[in-house]
């Protein structure tokens, strides 16, 4: 009884401290880092990382093209020798486009 109680014990200290440091040594060799200090090494990239500073915008929110676009569908209807109808809904590509020039920009 006392042997199966000793077994018990060893097993639970076995499981309880070796593996987790078996677990750590592993995960240092094959990634390199240690997960105890993991989220200390984070915040210490966060520290050392320079802040990105903020872009504007390059190109003036004015200034630009619109373009007006105007969906058409054509319907062909087509009848057969035998006496049935076909109908056939076809898309026209576009041929030509008409440029609008923008007014001059006003002096500020």
């Amino acid at each position: 009884m006392i042997t199966v109680l000793i077994i018990i014990i060893l097993a639970y200290l076995f499981w309880r401290y070796v593996v987790p440091y078996l677990i750590r040594r592993k995960l240092e060799k094959t990634f390199g880092f240690d997960p105890r200090n993991a989220q200390n090494q984070r915040r210490q990239r966060q520290q050392t990382q320079p802040q990105q500073p903020t872009h504007k915008k390059i190109i003036d929110p004015t200034v630009g093209e619109y373009v007006e676009f105007t969906e058409t569908e054509t319907t062909t209807r087509v009848e057969t020798p035998e006496g049935t109808e076909t109908t056939t809904v076809t898309e026209q590509q576009i041929t030509d486009i008409q440029w609008e020039d923008l007014p001059p920009k006003e002096s500020e």
